[in-house]
């Protein structure tokens, strides 16, 4: 039963796992207790399908809940009890609490180095999830370090064509500028994973975003635009209105519009996810004080821009009557650019990204997931 609540959760199908998994948690603790083994197993698996649905302080209970409980009985070194570690720390990053989560993935970090080594796909893991963490600090110089050890281990292990690799290689092509090698790379990555997981399978879709945010990285935002639209009818479809990836993309979209010069439409859509994010993320939650402010800015603009064409039709109407010229007509002067900085490719999309790490399942959020499975 607990193997068709995995085939659920990888196919992304997230509150059918969790009721697979909740019924396998209950019927475990009713027979082997709530210290047993496999019973910690599933209650770290149900905390993974809550997390990936956005629940996150649920998440972060229950994980305190079973670190406390695995170790007690496996020991704080016990590579389960580490995979709940880093389950816990991906539920305070997703709610933005930056220093808990570091101090929680150092201490990760630092004993599957000792116990797993440099080169195992955790330790890597892990090493990725420090890295997007750093860069939420605004650590760039500890981030690049710890992304080019990753992706010259991952080379030396795994092999430059392993999907592993490449994605990290799409991602610091991009933070490093070169994004042409970056699109290109991004378009094989894209290709594989629609020929192997289907063109609307989650995984292929954040490929397909990063693709997109490529486009917007080099001002091609007719291209970008052309991805996001269908990206983001998709993420609605298959992940819900209300899911953080699904808001991530209705920013980016509304990025990507207001660089179009396209401000009501954005300003729109960005009220949407604001609205949103409120009540999902609450108001002290960075994204959504991100979204309020970036909202409120736009909003000025729109202003702005409305006072300014108010302005030209009224100096039209003085003009052709002999009143004095538009240069005796004042208004507020701002600086509307609408040439965006993207955010970095590591954590520009909610960190719902997995990988089986033992035999729980533990997020990883620091690269684009690329594997197959």
């Amino acid at each position: 039963m607990e193997d068709l609540g995995l085939i659920f959760w990888k196919q992304w199908r997230s509150k059918e796992a969790e009721i697979i998994h909740a019924q396998v948690f209950e019927n475990r603790k009713k027979i082997l207790g709530l210290r047993h083994h496999d019973t910690l197993m599933s209650m770290s698996n149900l905390t993974v399908v809550i997390l990936d649905q956005g629940r996150f302080k649920e998440a972060e209970e229950l994980s305190i809940q079973v670190v406390g409980l695995q170790k007690d009985v496996l020991g704080a070194e016990h590579p389960d009890t580490l995979t709940s570690i880093t389950n816990l720390a991906s539920s305070l990053y997703d709610q933005g609490r930056w220093k808990e989560t570091e101090e929680l993935e150092i201490q990760v970090l630092e004993l599957e180095k000792s116990i797993l080594g440099v080169e195992h796909p955790d330790t890597l893991i892990s090493m990725a999830n420090l890295a997007a963490t750093f860069w939420k600090q605004g650590r760039w110089k500890e981030t690049e370090e710890l992304e080019v050890q990753v992706l010259e281990t991952q080379k030396n292990v795994l092999g430059v064509e392993h999907p592993s690799t490449l994605g990290t290689m799409v991602s610091t092509f991009r933070s490093r500028g070169r994004y042409q090698e970056a699109e290109q790379l991004g378009i094989v990555v894209l290709n594989l994973k629609k020929k192997v997981l289907g063109e609307g399978h989650p995984k292929t879709l954040i490929s397909l975003e990063h693709l997109g945010l490529t486009f917007g990285n080099q001002g091609r935002w007719k291209e970008a635009e052309a991805l996001e639209v269908p990206l983001l009818e998709s993420s609605k479809a298959i992940l819900g209105v209300e899911h953080p990836l699904t808001l991530k993309r209705m920013q980016n979209l509304a990025r990507t519009w207001k660089s179009q010069d396209r401000l009501k439409d954005a300003v729109a859509m960005l009220k949407q996810c604001g609205k949103l994010r409120t009540s999902c993320l609450g108001e002290d939650h960075p994204d959504t004080a991100e979204t309020l402010s970036e909202l409120s800015s736009w909003k000025q603009e729109l202003s702005d821009h409305s006072l300014l064409r108010t302005c030209s039709l009224e100096v039209n109407k003085s003009s052709s009557e002999g009143e004095p010229s538009h240069n005796d007509c004042y208004f507020p002067t701002r600086n509307v650019s609408h040439l965006f900085k993207l955010s970095n490719p590591l954590v520009g999309f909610h960190p719902i990204l997995s990988s089986l790490k033992a035999s729980n399942i533990a997020t990883n959020r620091g690269q684009d997931d690329d594997d197959f499975d």
